[in-house]
């Protein structure tokens, strides 16, 4: 960048140069050419200055508020103050809305941003390359009376930030009360996901029934969705372009998944056992369910050139429709613990395969008798996903479109 700004300083300038050697060792020119001198002059500096970019293009990071629409208006805010700023010196600054997608696959978000000595060299050569910027800006918290500190760092050899001067602009007051969200509105939008899945699963209903007075005989399960779509995810996840080659992390992340199943278990008595007459002979536990639920995770992940590996817990409410036998159908709501692991292949920056293993426990049986109760479904799947990045971004818009 630096040797293309030398070039075009010395490519424009150079017809001035030759206009002053004429002058000052030919006399007889002096006054010929110095109108024309001036005027060339003048020319070659509009050039400099509308024929080519400014050598310096600075990078917002997200700032650090827990509020996306408050984020994007200090955004442009911080914009359009730098713009004031570019005839003392040639540079431009991406806002929000063009860096934010970036920002996120290195886990930098309005809210949790990262701090300038927590970059690792990975992630500062992919904001370099993918935003083709030489700097990252930034902010701070606004103050209570508008004040906003924000610190420039220089990007060197796409692996170091080098801090640089810092800046202080003022906000207005009132328009930053006026731009803040609610409460409610700030955390929902956080849990807004940024990759859906979808894919073939196996899932089962575990029947839990005295091992010492019953054997499983057999046990039939169809999914109740398309094959296709029998695993059905949306979620969170961490972009493996944000990590070194080999890492670890850990994260919060919500999911929400859904699943369909028709199941016929068939149970059969011992025949060794000595009071075998206080039990049926055979137990046929038959079950049909649709369900929803959601859960906020603890995720740890291990980073390989083989892909991403995790393993994690979480807690959420479900929806459940249960059919039992020939009882009548039903809806119920309830809470369910959620334990998984998985491993997820990034085949391009947004497409990527992942094979997951998860168990629900929900605090509500969906299947009780005097011999046998259900309370967990667990599931196999194999899925393809699609990861899209500011997410954010675009649920604070629908939720102030619909609230």
């Amino acid at each position: 960048m630096q040797n293309r700004k030398n070039w075009r300083h010395g490519l424009t300038l150079q017809p001035v140069f030759q206009l002053n050697f004429l002058a000052n060792f030919l006399p007889i020119f002096r006054r010929r050419f110095i109108s024309l001198r001036a005027g060339l002059f003048v020319l070659c500096l509009v050039a400099e200055v509308a024929g080519g970019a400014c050598p310096d293009t600075v990078a917002l990071a997200p700032p650090p508020v827990n509020d996306r629409p408050l984020a994007n208006w200090i955004s442009q805010e911080i914009v359009t103050h730098f713009a004031r700023l570019s005839p003392k010196r040639c540079w431009s600054i991406l806002g929000l809305e063009k860096t934010a997608a970036t920002f996120d696959k290195i886990g930098a978000t309005t809210g949790f941003p990262l701090a300038p000595g927590s970059y690792k060299k990975n992630q500062i050569a992919l904001v370099a390359e993918e935003l083709n910027v030489t700097h990252i800006l930034f902010p701070g918290i606004p103050s209570e009376d508008g004040s906003l500190q924000l610190k420039l760092f220089k990007i060197l050899d796409h692996q170091r930030l080098i801090p640089g001067r810092p800046y202080t602009m003022a906000l207005n007051p009132d328009d930053l009360e006026a731009h803040r969200s609610s409460v409610l509105a700030r955390y929902l939008t956080k849990l807004a996901p940024n990759s859906v899945t979808l894919g073939y699963s196996e899932t089962d209903v575990f029947f839990n029934v005295d091992e010492k007075v019953f054997t499983r005989k057999s046990q039939t399960s169809h999914g109740q969705l398309p094959p296709l779509l029998s695993s059905v995810t949306l979620t969170r996840v961490d972009h493996r372009r944000g990590y070194r080659l080999f890492d670890v992390s850990g994260s919060i992340l919500p999911a929400t998944y859904f699943f369909g199943i028709k199941q016929d278990s068939q149970f059969v008595r011992k025949t060794d056992l000595a009071d075998a007459e206080q039990y049926p002979e055979a137990l046929s536990l038959q079950i049909e369910t649709y369900g929803a639920a959601g859960s906020l995770n603890v995720q740890g992940s291990l980073y390989t050139p083989a892909g991403t590996s995790y393993v994690g817990a979480g807690w959420g409410p479900a929806v459940l429709w249960l059919q039992k036998q020939d009882r009548h159908a039903a809806w119920y709501l309830a809470a369910a613990g959620r334990l998984f692991f998985g491993h997820r292949v990034f085949m391009s920056d947004h497409l990527f395969v992942a094979f997951d293993w998860d168990s629900l426990v929900f605090t509500q049986s969906l299947y009780r008798t005097q011999y046998a109760k259900a309370y967990q479904v667990e599931r196999s799947s194999f899925t393809l996903g699609w990861y899209f990045a500011d997410s954010e971004d675009l649920a604070a818009s629908m939720w102030h479109r619909v609230f």
